[in-house]
């Protein structure tokens, strides 16, 4: 799924879980509760005017809230579905993890491993191998070429090795604490060459 579709589901979910275009109470998530007769003149969070805003009494948990609270200022617990799925997603990162690190999997394992991933243990594996095969020669490829291309030299006559060239051009060089990949193999590259 694509970041911008990630962007819009997450505006779309509350952070309990729940849909937040769908009214549930603020205190305990519950989607049960009757509407009141009298209505709140509060200010709208968002842009300070003054608004009715209508008043619910949950029938779970008794308690009184209006539409802003529930769209603005929800406090109930995460939803059991989203406890569900989350745990769900770091079970399959976990295993994946596994399988990817060469640990040894037995026959009920790659059961649970095909129960949990949707796809058998064998499939995976083979799939994963030819990607990390592409990922690696991709890098090496970026390597060589930054390795033997010839950086732009300055105004100031200073030649930078390909390593400087690309720490100063590369975006995650530049915003992490730790440099990528391609990095970390030009350096040991010319660790090569400057060894006596």
């Amino acid at each position: 799924m694509s970041s911008t579709a990630d962007a819009v589901n997450n505006e779309n979910i509350c952070h309990c879980g729940r849909d937040r275009d769908r009214r549930h109470c603020p205190i305990c998530g519950h989607i049960n509760f009757y509407a009141l007769k009298k209505k709140a003149n509060r200010p709208h969070p968002r842009t300070g005017v003054m608004t009715d805003a209508t008043i619910f009494r949950c029938r779970s948990c008794n308690s009184n809230f209006d539409d802003l609270q529930w769209q603005y200022d929800c406090n109930a617990p995460r939803s059991k579905r989203t406890e569900q799925q989350e745990y769900r997603a770091a079970t399959k990162e976990h295993i994946l993890r596994q399988a990817e690190s060469g640990v040894k999997f037995n026959e009920n394992d790659r059961r649970h491993f095909r129960k949990v991933v949707g796809m058998s243990y064998e499939d995976y594996m083979q799939m994963w191998r030819i990607t990390a095969k592409q990922k690696q020669q991709a890098i090496e490829a970026q390597v060589n070429k930054l390795r033997f291309a010839q950086p732009p030299t300055f105004k100031t006559n200073v030649k930078l090795s390909p390593l400087q060239w690309h720490i100063e051009n590369c975006n995650y060089c530049n915003s992490h604490a730790d440099n990528c990949e391609i990095a970390k193999q030009l350096e040991a590259a010319e660790q090569m060459e400057n060894k006596p």
